[in-house]
């Protein structure tokens, strides 16, 4: 009897034992997806802080004359959506990955039209209300963060009134560790709810990063509330690749003083390495660290030593941490290891809208494609990138 009793007293104690790791296995996961949302907040703020420059720069009528041209005249252009929207006063969604151009070509479209703009950011108001710093803005503090909402109605509603600009945006609103919780959704809510109540004649925009952008929840939350759902005019993906002719008057313009000009065959091994991705192209489109000055004369040597390894250091690295290491969920960093590992294979639904909106993938008619710049970004981040980082868009590195 005392053997048996001894048994009885090691398992549950084996029991508990197990009990407690696989608790603490629960407690670290959790400090882990917390410190991983910490990190893309401090990230994805320090690439959008850079953003301050339009579409173009000083050259839209210089050497991007052609393409500036090219994007207001084609109705559907994330250009000249935008433009159709801002003149018209209706509501707009504005999805958009870290280093899309969001901003840049926000900008051009603001000056376009001369519409000016101002912005409610969720994020920044609690945190000032609360004296926190953004460290501390995670999912524990949702709760808190809509109550204070609801009892600050007539403060808010005062602040947004009080927006003198045309076009309001309404930032940081879906910043979420993981897909938006009831607390967080409600809060979106109400701010857009209140948004249309006191400013009815101005144009509406609401910024959604890649993880709300494929929310059912958010797209049910937006349709009541006046604003666009996927697939309609005023719902703008910055994931859009140009299109073939402005992508053609980009790359002249960007190789204008080479001599000899380009050749057709020139161009076109630009167009078939980028496939039109905006992130590759926005460097030179703004001018980042004077790019264009380094242009050499030889418009072979500008492709292979310039505009080859300037886009991919753009679109790689850093870009991939923060928009599929941070902002996709599960099934869209799947189909992107689907379409690295094998490009004739079909992805399908909210797992490829999810990649798409990640600037990973293209969807080119019917079908979606990697483009061959960010194959090589990709190739490279998992062959260069530390073991956390792999991780972290697992499971690409596998493929």
């Amino acid at each position: 009897m005392a053997f048996r009793m001894l048994l009885l007293a090691a398992a549950a104690a084996a029991m508990r034992d197990e009990k407690t790791r696989q608790q603490l296995e629960v407690e670290e996961d959790a400090l882990e997806d917390v410190s991983q949302f910490i990190n893309y907040q401090v990230e994805l703020d320090e690439l959008e802080k850079l953003s301050d420059t339009p579409l173009f720069f000083s050259e839209q009528t210089g050497r991007f004359a052609t393409a500036a041209q090219l994007l207001t005249q084609d109705p559907s252009s994330v250009l000249s959506r935008l433009e159709a929207g801002f003149e018209a006063g209706s509501n707009m969604v504005v999805v958009g990955a870290g280093g899309a151009g969001k901003t840049e070509t926000i900008l051009l479209a603001m000056a376009n039209t001369q519409k000016s703009k101002a912005s409610f950011d969720l994020r920044g108001w609690y945190l000032a209300k609360k004296q926190m710093d953004k460290k501390a803005y995670t999912t524990a503090v949702k709760a808190d963060q809509l109550a204070l909402l609801k009892s600050s109605e007539s403060e808010v509603k005062g602040e947004i009134a009080g927006k003198s600009a045309d076009v309001l945006f309404f930032d940081e609103v879906d910043l979420s560790q993981g897909l938006m919780n009831a607390d967080e959704l409600e809060a979106m809510k109400i701010l857009l709810k209140w948004g249309n109540e006191v400013a009815p004649e101005k144009t509406k925009i609401v910024v959604l990063h890649p993880l709300a952008s494929v929310q059912p929840e958010v797209h049910e939350l937006l349709a009541p509330l006046g604003y666009p759902g996927p697939g309609t005019s005023a719902w703008i993906e910055f994931s859009q690749p140009y299109s073939p002719a402005v992508e053609e008057a980009m790359i002249r313009g960007i190789l204008s003083a080479c001599e000899p000009p380009p050749t057709d065959a020139q161009i076109s091994e630009v167009e078939q390495y980028f496939l039109g991705l905006p992130s590759a192209y926005m460097p030179f489109l703004v001018n980042k660290d004077h790019v264009l000055d380094s242009i050499p004369a030889s418009a072979a040597d500008a492709i292979e030593n310039v505009l080859k390894p300037k886009a991919l250091s753009k679109v790689g690295g850093r870009l991939i941490k923060i928009n599929v290491g941070f902002a996709a969920t599960r099934g869209a960093r799947e189909a992107i290891s689907t379409l690295r590992r094998n490009p004739d294979e079909e992805v399908s639904g909210a797992d490829a809208a999810g990649a798409v909106a990640t600037m990973v993938v293209e969807k080119r008619g019917a079908h979606f494609v990697i483009p061959p710049v960010m194959q090589d970004a990709l190739n490279a981040f998992c062959r260069d990138m530390d073991v956390s980082s792999k991780q972290a868009v697992a499971p690409i590195c596998e493929a």
